[in-house]
């Protein structure tokens, strides 16, 4: 709670307290619903302050006014939309902390945090970016996409190059989320020209070259798509962990923000989401590389699979996250099983599970451990990791990954003469696909 003598000198010793035309807001809001002064005040603010606040003699500052807006049921908005600077702050505080929650994975609370679509066409355009972001990680890419075209006919209509190259990233991977993957791959060859106009980012340049691969992979072209992966893995390699700054510079944005400064809240809000863009970098870099592992797995290409692996999880392990740490380690186990080194992917599959904060992320793990049960002749381990993993992947509806689980079972019980069984998980993994596939 703040206190009338608290309130009114930070009132008179801020530079941010808002102008005139707020009183007269307040006192035609108040009026409207019949408080007295000393009911909108109450215990915070006194009735000689408001007063002078309505009548234009005394500023009021944004930390007071939230507390006159709550009582009021009203936005604070509602007060700032003509104030010069305040009222542009406070969206750019809301984009911003949108987009630092999709960087944290949270589209859900980036969403919650776009409730109102600002008017100004910067601000608009990146507004566009974050919703058609956060919808695509939601599965909701139609909607996403066509959010996403627009903000890009905006951003090239502004001129700014890497916001153009940012957005088209964004529409590129919505793109190849929904199977477009030719539109897909003409937006990153758009976004990879933009960006050899600007001054060298690994972290992005990384990105955009690691989604080419990736489509040009789901398109057969094997050799360009091993080719941009090299690339990539030397892109991330100039990528850093810069946690402490980012963490530093967000409690400066909260302090100030706090204290009704939202001006300077802004200032450091902008300074933290670099060096949180950069954090995440780190993060993305380690995602990624741990998507090229298995691709080059895949391709049978297990010397690079290790290397690249090897990676991830140094990448996961310097930026702290334990759920990516745990996949890179899971695919590493998987490399290492497939090169003969079982002692070496046994050991790495239980680190992953020592990691692993929920049973979906287990899953994996789980599956190369049944495989070394399986080898070992260990059959009642092996049946009950492979159905604890297809538990896990039929509840979580990841329909790809249970039919691969369920064939590779399937194929381990035709071996122990089981035909019966084997028929059933066949079947299952055969449904499984068309599911996946709808």
């Amino acid at each position: 709670m703040v206190k009338a003598a608290t309130a009114e000198r930070y009132t008179h010793t801020h530079g941010d307290s808002i102008g005139a035309d707020v009183g007269r807001r307040i006192r035609a809001a108040r009026l409207e619903r019949g408080l007295s002064l000393a009911q909108l005040g109450g215990e915070d603010l006194s009735r000689s302050f408001l007063s002078l606040v309505e009548l234009g003699r005394s500023r009021i500052s944004l930390r007071a006014l939230s507390i006159v807006a709550d009582r009021l049921e009203m936005p604070m908005s509602q007060f700032l939309d003509d104030a010069p600077g305040v009222a542009d702050a406070s969206t750019e505080l809301m984009l911003d902390a949108a987009e630092a929650a999709l960087r944290r994975a949270a589209p859900r609370q980036a969403l919650d945090k776009l409730a109102q679509e600002p008017s100004g066409s910067v601000t608009r355009a990146r507004y566009l970016w974050l919703r058609g972001w956060a919808l695509s990680d939601l599965g909701q890419r139609a909607e996403a996409i066509e959010l996403l075209r627009e903000a890009v006919a905006m951003a090239e209509r502004s001129g700014d190059l890497r916001f153009q190259v940012q957005i088209r990233y964004v529409l590129a991977m919505a793109l190849y989320g929904a199977g477009n993957y030719d539109e897909s791959l003409l937006q990153l060859r758009h976004a990879l020209a933009a960006a050899g106009e600007l001054p060298e980012d690994a972290a992005l340049l990384g990105r955009l070259t690691v989604a080419m691969g990736h489509i040009l992979f789901q398109q057969g072209e094997t050799d360009a798509a091993i080719e941009h992966y090299t690339r990539a893995r030397q892109l991330f390699g100039a990528v850093g962990d810069l946690d402490n700054l980012a963490s530093m510079y967000s409690g400066l944005s909260q302090a100030y923000e706090r204290k009704g400064d939202l001006l300077a809240a802004l200032r450091y809000s902008k300074l933290s989401l670099g060096a949180f863009e950069a954090k995440q970098d780190g993060r993305s870099a380690a995602s990624e590389l741990n998507n090229v592992a298995v691709r080059y797995e895949e391709l049978g290409d297990l010397e690079h699979a290790l290397e690249t692996a090897l990676e991830a999880v140094e990448r996961a392990r310097q930026v702290g996250d334990r759920e990516l740490e745990t996949s890179a380690r899971s695919t590493l186990a998987s490399i290492l099983l497939a090169r003969g080194d079982v002692q070496g992917a046994a050991r790495e599959a239980q680190a992953a599970l020592e990691l692993a904060p929920t049973d979906t992320g287990r899953v994996d793990a789980w599956l190369v451990l049944a495989r070394i049960a399986h080898r070992e002749d260990e059959i009642e381990r092996t049946d009950d990791l492979y159905n604890s993993a297809l538990l896990v992947l039929r509840e979580s509806g990841r329909h790809g990954a249970y039919a691969d689980a369920s064939l590779a079972y399937s194929l381990v019980l035709r071996e122990r003469g089981n035909t019966e069984g084997a028929l059933e998980f066949a079947l299952a993994a055969a449904q499984a696909k068309v599911a996946h596939s709808a």
